[in-house]
C-alpha cells in the first residue's frame, strides 16, 4: 500500500468448509508509524482439528449421502469421485433427509474427489435437476474442482472437496426429478465417463 496511514492494521485468517468462508480472526496486528510497521504482535488463534475427507454416518439432517459406499471413477483420468452430499436448510428443526424440497429452493452439492497418480487435463462439471421428460429445473457448470482448486492443480492421491450451488426454478411443478451428475472436456464438450456413465445419476428429490 503506497503512503499507509498512520493506524494499526490487522492479518486475518479465514477458514473455509468447501469454499464457504466459516470462521475469520485476526492473527496479527502491526502499527504505522511515519510510513513504517511498527509493533508488530501476534494474536493467539487456535482451532479444533477435524478429519479430512467426507463426513461419516450419522450425518446431520440438512445432509444427504447419495453415492452409498463404492467410489465412482472418472476412467480416462485415474480421478474418483468418493461420495456426494446433498446440503440444505431443513424447513424446521429437525426435519428428515428426505423431506421434499419448495420451488425455488437453494441447495448445495459436496463432491468429494481423489486425484489420480498424474496431472489431469482443465475438465468442467455440470449439474442438473430433470423433470421425467429431461427438461432442466436446475443447472450449474463449472470448473472440476472449482475455481480455487482447478483439477490440472491436483497432487497425486490428493482428496479436493468441491461446493456446487444449485437453485431449483421458482416456476417447478410438484414431482420426482433427478439429479445428473456430468463430467466434460473443457475444451471439446466432450463428456467424460464417471463410473462407465456419461450421465452419472445422484438420486431423486421431490418438489412440492
Amino acid at each position: 500500500m503506497p503512503d499507509p496511514p498512520d493506524t494499526r492494521f490487522f492479518g486475518i485468517l479465514d477458514i473455509y468448509d468447501g469454499e464457504q468462508a466459516v470462521a475469520h480472526a485476526p492473527v496479527f496486528s502491526f502499527d504505522i508509524l511515519n510510513g513504517k510497521p511498527v509493533m508488530f504482535a501476534p494474536v493467539p488463534f487456535t482451532v479444533e482439528a477435524t478429519p479430512a475427507g467426507s463426513p461419516i454416518a450419522p450425518l446431520p439432517g440438512n445432509r444427504r449421502a447419495l453415492l452409498g459406499d463404492a467410489a465412482r471413477p472418472l476412467d480416462r483420468q485415474a480421478i474418483a469421485l468418493e461420495q456426494a452430499l446433498l446440503a440444505h436448510r431443513t424447513p424446521w428443526p429437525g426435519a428428515p433427509a428426505d423431506t421434499p424440497f419448495p420451488p425455488g429452493a437453494p441447495l448445495t452439492m459436496q463432491l468429494f474427489w481423489r486425484a489420480g497418480s498424474a496431472p489431469a487435463p482443465p475438465m468442467m462439471v455440470s449439474l442438473q435437476l430433470l423433470g421425467a421428460d429431461n427438461h432442466k429445473w436446475a443447472q450449474w457448470d463449472g470448473a472440476l474442482g472449482g475455481d480455487w482448486r482447478p483439477v490440472q492443480s491436483w497432487q497425486p492421491g490428493e482428496r479436493v472437496r468441491q461446493d456446487v450451488p444449485l437453485q431449483i426454478d421458482n416456476a417447478t411443478p410438484p414431482g420426482i426429478y433427478r439429479l445428473m451428475l456430468v463430467v466434460y472436456d473443457s475444451a471439446s464438450g466432450r463428456p467424460e465417463t464417471l463410473g462407465g456413465q456419461s450421465a452419472l445419476g445422484l438420486g431423486e428429490l421431490v418438489v412440492r
